[in-house]
């Protein structure tokens, strides 16, 4: 998968500026957490899906 498929695929599954994911979140944090529970969004930045996920992320010292 190229660059561009990829951040295709991520401008996909998550935009916050989206009118549908604005009147309705969850069927995209349902898809992020099935297809890409640690994703890398469109705007540079880390959305973590799972419990576990970020859990695990916010106890790990070598990341800030």
């Amino acid at each position: 998968m190229d660059n561009i498929e990829i951040m295709t695929k991520s401008k996909n599954l998550f935009n916050a500026f989206d009118k549908d994911f604005q009147n309705d979140p969850y069927p995209t944090y349902e898809r992020l957490r099935r297809e890409d529970p640690i994703h890398r969004s469109i705007f540079n930045t880390w959305v973590i899906t799972r419990y576990a996920d970020a859990g695990a992320i916010l106890k790990d010292r070598r990341l800030s």
